[in-house]
């Protein structure tokens, strides 16, 4: 069995965040998803998965 290393750098606050990503994020807030759903949206969306 092969192991598998994935490492995410996760922002420790809105501070860490470019303008770029504050607007994802805000679209998502007013697209009326959940916190979980905008985790995960951010998650895949930065990580480039």
């Amino acid at each position: 069995m092969q192991n598998i290393s994935i490492n995410f750098r996760v922002p420790q606050g809105w501070h860490e965040l470019g303008d770029k990503q504050l607007r994802y994020v805000y679209q998502l807030l007013a697209s009326d998803f959940s916190a979980d759903e905008i985790k995960t949206l951010c998650l895949l969306q930065w990580s480039d998965t």
